[in-house]
C-alpha cells in the first residue's frame, strides 16, 4: 500500500476554488432572500407546502458550501477542527433534513400532491451532496486509511452537487408562478 500523503499537502491548489465557490453561494444565498420576498404571500397557500419544504434545505445546501469553501481555505493545521465542526453542521442539517424529506415523500393529502415530485428530486439531490460533505469530513478524522484523493474528491463532489441543486431550487423559486393566498 503506497504511503498516505496529508490532505495539507493538496489543499493550497484548491484554495481559488472553494473561495471562488463559497462567493458564488453567497451571493446566491442573497438572491434567494429576494426570490422569498418576491413571493412571501404565496408561501402561504397550503398548496405550496412542498414548496416550502424546499426551502429551508435550500438555504442550508447554500450555507453547507459557503461553510465548506472556508473551511477548505484556512491553514492546513485547522483542518481537524475544521472537519468536526462541519461534520456538526452536516449532522444537525441532516437531523432537520430527514423530518421534511420524509414529509414529501409520504405526504398523501391531495393538497400536499403539487410540486412533490419537484420536492423529492431537489431533497433527493440535496441529500447525496450533504452525505458526500460528510463522509469527506469523516474521512479527515479517520487514520491514514482513507487517501487523500477520495476525501478532495468528496469535498468537490459534494459542493458542486449543493450548489447546483441549491441554484436550482432558487431559480425555481424565484420564477415559478405560484398560486396566491386565497
Amino acid at each position: 500500500m503506497p504511503p498516505s500523503i496529508p490532505l495539507s499537502a493538496g489543499i493550497p491548489g484548491w484554495q481559488p476554488f472553494y473561495m471562488t465557490v463559497a462567493a458564488i453561494a453567497a451571493t446566491l444565498a442573497g438572491l434567494m432572500f429576494v426570490a422569498l420576498t418576491l413571493h412571501a404571500q404565496a408561501f402561504k397557500n397550503p398548496a405550496n407546502a412542498n414548496l416550502r419544504r424546499v426551502v429551508e434545505p435550500t438555504f442550508t445546501d447554500f450555507y453547507l458550501v459557503i461553510l465548506t469553501g472556508l473551511f477548505l481555505i484556512v491553514p492546513a493545521n485547522f483542518l481537524l477542527s475544521g472537519a468536526i465542526l462541519l461534520l456538526a453542521f452536516d449532522g444537525i442539517g441532516l437531523v432537520r433534513f430527514f423530518p421534511e424529506f420524509f414529509n414529501v415523500i409520504f405526504s398523501g393529502r391531495a393538497m400536499d400532491t403539487e410540486h412533490r415530485g419537484y420536492a423529492i428530486t431537489r431533497l433527493s439531490v440535496s441529500l447525496t451532496g450533504r452525505l458526500l460533505l460528510a463522509a469527506a469530513s469523516a474521512g479527515l478524522l479517520l487514520p491514514s486509511a482513507i487517501q487523500r484523493l477520495s476525501v478532495e474528491i468528496g469535498f468537490f463532489a459534494g459542493t458542486i452537487i449543493l450548489l447546483a441543486n441549491a441554484t436550482r431550487s432558487a431559480w425555481f423559486l424565484l420564477v415559478h408562478e405560484l398560486p396566491r393566498h386565497t
